[in-house]
Order: C-alpha cells, then structure tokens, then sequence
C-alpha cells in the first residue's frame, strides 16, 4: 500500500512547546531517479505531559495509511517508521523522474535545492506545508531546531553552492540558512582517482606542455 507523509507545519507547534528538535534529511538518488528518503526526528527533549503515558514516536504514524496522512506533492512509498527513544527514522522511496527539482542529462546530474524545498511548501493547505518563511525559520532556529538536508547523486560531485561537501560523498545545506543559490551537480563520467574525464585531460595536456618545455630547456 502506497504511504504519504509530511513534516507538516506540526513542527513549528513542536519546536516551540518542546524548546528544540533536530530534523535530518537524508535522500540517495540513484541513476534512474528512483531515490531512497531517511528522515531522521530526534525529539529527545520534547517533554511528557503530566499524567499522560509516553508513547512511541511511531506509534501513530503506523496507525495511519492512506488519506488519513498528510501527504507530499511527491509520493514516499514503502515507508517505515522505526524508533529508538524519542528518535524516529522514516524511510521510504521516492519517485523524482518526474521532479522539476531534478535534472539528468546523458550522465551528468543536477539537484536544485531551492526547488526541492518549493515541493515540499506546494502542499494544499498552509498546515500541511513544510516551514520555508524566512522569518519563521529563524524564529525556530532560535528556538533549538535544526533543520538539515544531505543528498547524494550518482557519480562524483562536479560543482555545489550553499552546501558543504562530506567525507562520504554527499552534501549538507542547512535549510534554516539556505542562500539564494543552493544545488548539486555530478557526473558519472569519473576517471582516475575520482577526477572528471575533463579534469584529466586539462592535466594531461598541462603535463605534456611541461615535458615538452622540458625537452626545449636542455637541448639549449
């Protein structure tokens, strides 16, 4: 059964009652679009009412299927919900052939960000949107909420603006302080030691320039 899930503007109440959340983005784009989502909810300070039971953070999301959850303007399908604590992961696929966020052409990949974040605030509602407003961001920045997105496309990356490159490959852009130019692009056109085929050849050419210099200067 196909699920759909937000992170609704549900945060901002909880943010605020609760002092701080950390909300982590994970998504891994493989070569045909197809992408896996790990959405990480550490809700570790988020307090127990008096006199009511603590439940599990999954708990309710695994009552839901179907209408009765807020849903995305891109499907997560094959959702689970497992949790640790007060910390949920979410998993789940999404389809982003089809995604004006995305862009493949023969080999090359291009992530724009900022129209990542367009699809997720397109909901129906206002309460169903993911918080982008500027202004509300950085109020719940204040309150102790982080708000961090990592993605992955295939091959290497070739160029980023507004994130930071990790160790691993992928890219982390603060969503709370996201600057007006936010994207990712690679290719997997990679060559040796992980450069692109057109780095290699620039160097190549570079080398054999020197060499040839080389050859001038000792035959004088």
């Amino acid at each position: 059964m196909k699920k759909k899930f937000l992170l609704a503007g549900l945060l901002v109440a909880l943010v605020l009652l609760s002092g701080c959340i950390k909300v982590e983005l994970r998504e891994n784009i493989a070569a045909d679009g197809m992408s896996t989502m790990n959405i990480k909810l550490d809700m570790s300070n988020f307090p127990t009412p008096d006199g009511e039971q603590e439940s599990g953070p999954c708990d309710n999301f695994n009552e839901q299927t179907g209408d009765e959850m807020s849903t995305l303007p891109i499907a997560l399908t094959n959702m689970e919900c497992t949790s640790e604590g007060k910390v949920a992961t979410i998993t789940g696929q999404l389809d982003r052939k089809n995604s004006l966020a995305l862009t493949i052409d023969e080999g090359t990949y291009r992530l724009d960000v900022k129209k990542v974040m367009e699809e997720f605030s397109s909901g129906d509602t206002a309460d169903q949107q993911i918080p982008t407003d500027p202004q509300q961001l950085q109020m719940l920045k204040a309150s102790g909420f982080a708000y961090d997105y990592y993605i992955t496309l295939p091959g290497t990356v070739t160029k980023q603006e507004g994130g930071e490159l990790q160790n691993d490959g992928s890219v982390k852009f603060d969503l709370i302080d996201l600057p007006a130019e936010a994207y990712v692009e690679s290719s997997t056109a990679a060559g040796l030691f992980g450069f692109d085929t057109t780095t290699i050849i620039i160097a190549v050419v570079v080398v054999i320039i020197a060499i040839g210099a080389a050859v001038i200067m000792l035959k004088r």
